[in-house]
C-alpha cells in the first residue's frame, strides 16, 4: 500500500498476510518417511502439503474450528494444548480398522507433561504414537474422540479425562488405542 501525507511524500509499504486453509499439514521433515509432505515445516509457511508448519502448536494456533491438522511422520517434542475445536491426524490413523500399508510413525513427545492437552470440545486425537507422564488429559471438555493411538505413559494414566459433563452421547470416545503405563500394557478400549 503506499502513504501519502498530502504534501507529495508517499512511502510504500508492503505485506505478507497467509491465508490458511481448513486443511492444515505439519512436517518436521527429519523422518524420511514422510505420508502427505516431502518439504520440511517451517512455522512462516501456510500449512499446505508443499509448504507445511514445522509445529502442532502453530497448527492450532492459525487453526479455526472445525480445521483438520494432518501432521506428519517425524518426532514432535511439544506439550500440545488444544485450544480449538480441531481434528488431529497422525500417519497411523485408519479408520473403520482398515489395514494401514503405512508404516511411519507421527510421535508426540510430552516429556514430563502430557503429550495432549485438550483445551476445547469436539476435538478428535488418532494415528499418533504418544510418550509423556500422560497420552491425553482432558479436563471438563466434551466431544472428546481418541482412537488408534499408541500411547506409552510413564505416570499412572494414558489417557485421563475427569470433571465431564456429558449432554450428549458424543460426549467421550475412546477407540482402538494402546496403552502402557509404568509398565503395565492394555489393549483395547479402556474404561474411564
Amino acid at each position: 500500500w503506499t502513504v501519502d501525507d498530502g504534501n507529495g511524500n508517499t512511502n510504500t509499504c508492503t505485506q505478507t498476510i497467509i491465508v490458511y486453509g481448513t486443511e492444515l499439514y505439519v512436517n518436521d521433515a527429519q523422518d524420511g518417511n514422510e505420508k502427505w509432505c516431502s518439504t520440511a515445516g517451517n512455522n512462516a509457511n501456510p500449512g499446505t502439503t508443499d509448504a507445511p508448519l514445522l509445529t502442532i502448536a502453530k497448527a492450532i494456533e492459525v487453526a479455526v474450528n472445525g480445521d483438520v491438522i494432518y501432521v506428519d511422520a517425524g518426532t514432535y517434542s511439544e506439550n500440545v494444548s488444544v485450544t480449538k475445536e480441531v481434528t488431529l491426524i497422525g500417519v497411523n490413523y485408519v479408520p473403520k480398522m482398515a489395514p494401514s500399508p503405512y508404516t511411519g510413525q507421527t510421535l508426540v513427545n510430552g516429556g514430563s507433561g502430557a503429550a495432549f492437552t485438550i483445551l476445547a470440545n469436539n476435538v478428535t486425537v488418532a494415528g499418533f504414537d504418544m510418550t509423556g507422564s500422560m497420552g491425553v488429559v482432558d479436563n471438563s471438555f466434551e466431544g472428546l474422540t481418541v482412537k488408534f493411538n499408541t500411547i506409552t505413559a510413564n505416570g499412572p494414566f494414558g489417557i485421563s479425562a475427569t470433571n465431564l459433563v456429558t449432554s450428549g452421547a458424543d460426549a467421550l470416545q475412546i477407540d482402538n488405542n494402546s496403552i502402557t503405563m509404568s509398565g503395565q500394557d492394555y489393549f483395547g478400549n479402556p474404561t474411564i
